[in-house]
């Protein structure tokens, strides 16, 4: 997988590595070489077995990433934690676009809602 990531490739645009399990051990083990591999335009993570621990790790990849544009994380546990580190993220990010999520309790979206209320205004 390390071939993958080399900051050499610019050309790979789209990494979809859903259903494969990765886990919030992947997603830490992923982390660094997409902040260096700045070509990733749209990153598929739907059922990845990714918790609150690993979107806390993509939170801080978006929060450095400028061109990250779509991020699929449908189909995993992220619960209000990941939710929240997710949110704080896009305060800082400004170039992604679309953020699959589902299943996302009606108490959890309205903070959800509350916290990125000031970016949508903008």
């Amino acid at each position: 997988m390390n071939a993958v990531f080399q900051p050499e490739l610019k050309v790979l645009q789209v990494l979809d590595l859903g259903e494969n399990l990765l886990g919030d051990e992947g997603i830490q083990v992923i982390r660094e070489p997409l902040m260096m591999n700045c070509s990733v335009l749209q990153l598929g993570l739907a059922q990845a077995n990714i918790t609150c621990e690993g979107a806390v790790a993509l939170a801080e990849f978006l929060a450095e990433s400028r061109q990250i544009q779509g991020l699929d994380l449908r189909q995993n546990e992220v619960k209000v934690g990941g939710l929240m580190a997710l949110c704080l993220a896009l305060r800082i990010n400004r170039s992604l676009a679309s953020l699959d999520l589902d299943h996302i309790p009606p108490q959890e979206q309205l903070a959800i809602n509350d916290m990125m209320k000031p970016q949508w205004t903008q």
